[in-house]
């Protein structure tokens, strides 16, 4: 009787780390740090300028230290690199939490990012629970994530200041990883590991244009969404007409969490809608969104009564997009699902923290109604570049098939 519990509480520990991996750190990077960065600019005594150029640093940093996980997986699994990324984003925050601010911190932050994108493994983990529903499997692990980034917001209520949030959020972390020190995947012990799940060496996939056109699309994705969740909330404390400081306040919390919890409801659909549809359609319907974003920026319905509808509009452009690009990559590349993990996930913390910081670059030159315009004009590249992505890929495919072994 003991054997049975024993797998099963495995099983759990090893969900709970996989369905984490996004939950954890968008809870920090998307839901957390965005109200949060007034204060942390101010104890740092650093301006929009003097950021963008520090982030730029952190986010080329993290990048490339972040592929290197495409080295470590063949050697120690997804699993453990992904666990490896959890101590390094915890003992990463913990450290921008305690110490003062310096320049020390700077190297605290480069391994937080890391750390975030060890995380992204998690993708080539429900992946492999289910390697032919790849595309719903993503969506419903970031329709999780999007739940955490709606989550998010709630730590800034713990405490005076930034760095209380920054410690609980390590705490999680941490947690999260303590239980997966336990975790298991809930495999046959006798089953040998299938030819979908072996990571060809990296330099293979590394050497193909075609694989940097499915890992940079990322960029793009992730910086059309930022622009908005990080510096909407900005643009309406900002606002003339908003009044007092508490409703801005108010109203800033409200935008961003309709954007979050719209997300979260948009990747739960997507999961539905990828088996009967394809990715393509879904795509374009998603990020033609983006024009909800122009609307409200132009026609300065952010704070009116039609607001919610074109904050509904971000959470959908910014729903399906991320997994579903990422289940396409690994149809194109099925031998380098951990390796595109990582690069998605090294793309995206570079994404985060160069586009939250040209955000306020253009944001201090031309005002933040160019900001938020940036988003639409990233969700059109966005369009064109995954028609181009898909046409190419099928294409490949295509010939793969047509090709005698």
């Amino acid at each position: 009787m003991a054997e049975p519990r024993r797998f099963s509480f495995r099983y759990f520990c090893f969900a709970l780390a996989v369905f984490g991996s996004l939950i954890v750190p968008n809870s920090f990077a998307t839901g957390l740090v965005p109200l949060e960065t007034t204060d942390i600019l101010n104890e740092f005594g650093l301006d929009e300028e003097k950021f963008g150029f520090v982030a730029g640093g952190v986010a080329v940093l993290a990048t490339v230290l972040g592929i290197t996980a495409a080295f470590f997986v063949p050697r120690f699994g997804a699993f453990r690199v992904c666990l490896a990324g959890y101590a390094m984003f915890g003992f990463g925050v913990l450290g921008l939490a305690l110490l003062p601010a310096s320049a020390f911190s700077l190297v605290f932050g480069v391994i937080t990012a890391w750390g975030m994108a060890y995380l992204h493994l998690g993708n080539t983990l429900v992946v492999q629970l289910a390697p032919h529903r790849a595309g719903t499997m993503t969506n419903l692990l970031h329709a999780l994530g999007s739940l955490g980034k709606a989550l998010g917001p709630a730590f800034a209520l713990i405490g005076a200041g930034w760095r209380a949030p920054f410690m609980a959020i390590a705490g999680l972390a941490l947690t999260v990883l303590a239980f997966g020190l336990f975790g298991r995947i809930a495999k046959p012990e006798s089953a040998a590991p299938s030819e979908a799940e072996r990571e060809a060496p990296a330099g293979r996939a590394l050497r193909q244009p075609f694989f940097w056109v499915c890992a940079g699309i990322f960029v793009v994705i992730v910086g059309m969404e930022i622009v908005v969740i990080y510096w909407l909330p900005h643009y309406l404390k900002a606002h003339a007409e908003l009044g007092k400081e508490l409703k801005a306040a108010r109203v800033a919390y409200r935008a961003q969490s309709t954007i979050l919890w719209s997300e979260c409801a948009g990747r739960l659909l997507a999961s539905v809608a990828l088996l009967w549809i394809r990715p393509l359609p879904l795509l374009v319907l998603a990020l033609m969104g983006t024009m909800g974003i122009l609307v409200g920026t132009e026609l300065q319905l952010w704070s009116g009564p039609q607001s919610s509808f074109g904050m509904i509009c971000c959470g959908v452009a910014f729903s399906a997009p991320w997994p579903t690009l990422y289940a396409l990559g690994c149809r194109y590349f099925p031998e380098h699902k951990g390796l595109l993990a990582v690069m998605s996930g090294a793309m995206t913390s570079c994404a985060f923290i160069v586009f939250s910081a040209i955000g306020g670059l253009i944001g201090k030159q031309y005002g933040l109604e160019w900001t938020l315009r940036l988003s639409p004009m990233l969700g059109a590249i966005a369009i064109v570049w995954a028609v181009v992505l898909f046409y190419i890929g099928e294409r490949r495919l295509r010939s793969a098939s047509a090709t005698p072994a």
